[in-house]
């Protein structure tokens, strides 16, 4: 089926924790325009999600939401609980808002609103951003209306005509930004490398105290851009202010930047997490970068991939003491940088927000 002629789509996010599961979806809403009459997200109301929400002016509602942990049923309960309260608060929710179509992007907070969408026989699209699925997809892809996937291999975990590779959304201004214009938006010299540290959202504890380490060492042969999150942003301030007059302005914490693709234009490697924004901010960006996952086999996943196919290196958090010389290494190598921005920019797929907007309206038009 098709969308019916001059109706304007509806649209319920089911979110997760965290920014990076959040903005491709918010470049969704954007490349669907003048087309989509109405959307909300829906999360847990827990993480940074909410204020992120709220600042892009989409309203949002909270479900009960918990995760499963362990291996044990016994362990299972809190999560159960909160699915089956999840459930039944995003069944009053959903039939009041009327949406046409569900997309979730993972997490234990789509579980209850993706169930809740297709007992009220709405259409409902997963978007896992991952290389590898999580639980939470795995659980709904049984009840999907169609499936959209990042990258290849990805597809190649999922099987039927439901599934199609879209790529990776991005803000459009990542990647377009010249170096000379973002260091001197940021007050950078053009005479030494940028270093990009990116610990996420919520902050990344090892990979701060690693550059807090050696933050001198660091700042002797090259500058650095530091995205702390708010957990470490204090103690990156004053680390700044003890340091040595000629390495103070070489040295930029942030505990988050809005417009991030000022540090990608600025940078000459990136050091960072291997969340799923990774899939499409490097490649959009075309910069190199040395990953460091954290415990979960999804970050893994996604540093493997772009290993393989982009020639990024990855270190284990166990090896952190390795992480300065392999970036003093990556700064005196050119060449092995080019070859991986050049590689990493050809998984880049600039029509992904568009991809995803197709596939949701057909969604859509299969649930009428």
């Amino acid at each position: 089926m098709t969308r019916v002629e001059g109706h304007k789509l509806r649209l319920a996010i089911a979110g997760s924790r965290t920014g990076g599961h959040l903005y491709p979806a918010l470049q969704l809403v954007d490349a669907l325009g003048g087309r989509l009459g109405a959307v909300i997200v829906v999360g847990s109301g827990q993480g940074p999600e909410p204020e992120l929400v709220r600042r892009a002016g989409i309203p949002y509602a909270a479900v009960p939401a918990a995760p499963f942990r362990g291996r044990s049923p016994a362990r299972w309960a809190p999560g159960l609980v909160a699915l089956g309260r999840g459930f039944f608060a995003a069944r009053k929710l959903l039939g009041a808002f009327r949406p046409d179509v569900v997309l979730s992007t993972g997490g234990y907070a789509g579980v209850p609103v993706g169930l809740a969408a297709r007992s009220l026989g709405i259409s409902l699209v997963l978007f896992p951003l991952d290389v590898a699925p999580g639980w939470a997809v795995r659980l709904l892809t049984p009840f999907a209306t169609a499936v959209a996937v990042t990258n290849a291999d990805a597809l190649a975990r999922f099987k039927g005509p439901r599934v199609r590779l879209v790529g990776y959304p991005v803000r459009p201004a990542i990647g377009q930004v010249a170096p000379e214009a973002a260091r001197d938006r940021l007050g950078l010299s053009l005479d030494l490398p940028v270093v990009l540290v990116m610990g996420g959202s919520q902050g990344a504890r090892v990979l701060n105290e690693a550059v807090f380490a050696n933050l001198g060492r660091l700042l002797d042969a090259a500058q650095v851009i530091h995205l702390t999150g708010q957990a470490g942003y204090s103690r990156a301030e004053a680390l700044k202010g003890a340091l040595p007059p000629h390495h103070r302005p070489r040295y930029l914490p942030f505990a988050y930047l809005e417009e991030v693709e000022l540090a990608y234009g600025a940078a000459d490697l990136v050091v960072g997490r291997a969340g799923a924004s990774v899939l499409g901010e490097l490649p959009a960006a075309r910069r190199p970068a040395i990953l460091v996952p954290g415990d979960f086999s999804d970050q893994w996943a996604n540093a493997a991939y772009l290993a393989r196919t982009a020639g990024v290196v990855v270190l284990g958090q166990e090896n952190l003491d390795c992480l300065v010389p392999l970036i003093l290494a990556l700064l005196d190598d050119p060449d092995r940088r080019a070859e991986m921005a050049a590689a990493l920019g050809r998984l880049h797929r600039p029509d992904a927000a568009r991809a995803l907007a197709d596939l949701v309206l057909e969604a859509a038009g299969d649930g009428r």
